[in-house]
């Protein structure tokens, strides 16, 4: 919700007795204005998007910031990459946060450091697994073959793109008011009704999107008693640097 604070600062000091925005009311302006900015602050959506400063991510760090108006915490594994991604959106609703989907103890790491600078009051409206991994091919480069992957990197594949949102859920849960929403970014590659999927992606990206789909039916049952609902959502071939030169989407 974005609120007009001087608009409504002047209907405040009107309804109190008519006092002029100037000389001796100036303190009087400035303590409802602090006041009303604290409103402002509490109201405002808040969202937090892993994978944030790129891609994807990047797009809508940037849309939900500048267009929504949303607090966006912006997960990335590297907080200097983040900062020059806002400094490319320019807009003071974005929040750097350190995590690594990849392991545990920077997931954990990261709901610490987000308990730590959010405000008292505030609970998540969105959370948004996006970041993921397709370390088995590269755009119209190579790909490793269904029985030559090896099982080490398979497993890292599955921990980025499935065990991760687990995880994210697990620990930022609790931070998250009723009604709010979980949403699990999946792809085509895991889509078993999809022909195409079989010959376009290889057995790693593809089977670990496949097993998000179920994990998403699996963590939305897990939360219903508070209220949270949980679902996935498959934004097509997007350019990217690791979706290549794009398709429909851009």
């Amino acid at each position: 919700m974005k609120i007009d604070l001087r608009k409504l600062l002047k209907m405040w000091i009107n309804w109190l007795g008519g006092f002029r925005l100037e000389n001796g009311e100036i303190n009087l302006e400035r303590k409802f204005l602090k006041e009303f900015k604290f409103m402002e602050r509490i109201m405002k959506k808040t969202i937090f998007i892993t994978g944030g400063n790129r891609g994807i991510g990047f797009q809508l760090c940037r849309k939900f910031a500048t267009q929504y108006n949303f607090k966006v915490y912006m997960g990335a594994r590297d907080l200097h990459k983040a900062k020059q991604s806002i400094n490319k959106i320019g807009s003071e609703n974005i929040i750097p946060i350190e995590i690594d989907i990849e392991f545990e103890e920077s997931i954990l790491k990261a709901y610490k450091e987000y308990l730590r600078i959010k405000h008292k009051d505030e609970k998540l409206d969105i959370f948004i697994n996006n970041a993921a991994a397709q370390l088995d091919w590269s755009p119209n480069e190579w790909h490793i073959k269904t029985l030559e992957i090896p099982i080490e990197l398979l497993d890292r594949i599955y921990r980025i793109n499935t065990f991760g949102c687990i995880l994210t859920t697990k620990y930022f849960v609790d931070s998250m008011q009723s009604g709010s929403r979980i949403v699990n970014v999946t792809s085509g590659a895991g889509e078993l009704w999809d022909n195409n999927a079989l010959k376009d992606f290889q057995i790693g990206y593809a089977s670990s999107k496949t097993a998000l789909m179920m994990v998403t039916k699996k963590l939305s049952a897990a939360v219903r008693d508070k209220n949270i609902y949980v679902n996935c959502v498959c934004p097509d071939w997007c350019k990217t640097s690791m979706g290549g030169g794009g398709d429909r989407c851009s």
